[in-house]
């Protein structure tokens, strides 16, 4: 595979991404699971202390599936201005530069 195939599957990832992280429905499951987790550990007896440590795990968890989307948009946003970057380098061949006028300075 080329870096431009890897960097269009990139892309395709963040904006597949960003639909689900700007999805209501998915931020409300989102913030539905936090929300049961966090009752039930504070609600949890105080004996409880690997339950309360389940629960907190899993709130965790939310939070890193959370995370891992933003990534993915971060690194599709950099695929987009990299095809972008690449994209112009072919419109001005120059010396391999993405300038026309680099060459003559």
């Amino acid at each position: 595979m080329d870096s431009e195939t890897d960097l269009s599957k990139q892309e395709t990832k963040g904006t597949q991404a960003k639909l689900l992280l700007d999805n209501k429905v998915l931020q409300d499951a989102f913030q539905e699971v936090e929300n049961h987790f966090h009752t039930q550990m504070m609600n949890s007896q105080s004996n409880q202390s690997e339950f309360r440590d389940l629960c907190w795990r899993s709130i965790k968890v939310v939070k890193l599936v959370q995370s891992s989307l933003r990534n993915s948009i971060s690194t599709g946003k950099a695929a987009i201005a990299e095809l972008e970057r690449i994209e112009r380098a072919k419109s001005f061949p120059i010396l391999g530069r993405s300038d026309p006028y680099s060459a003559i300075i």
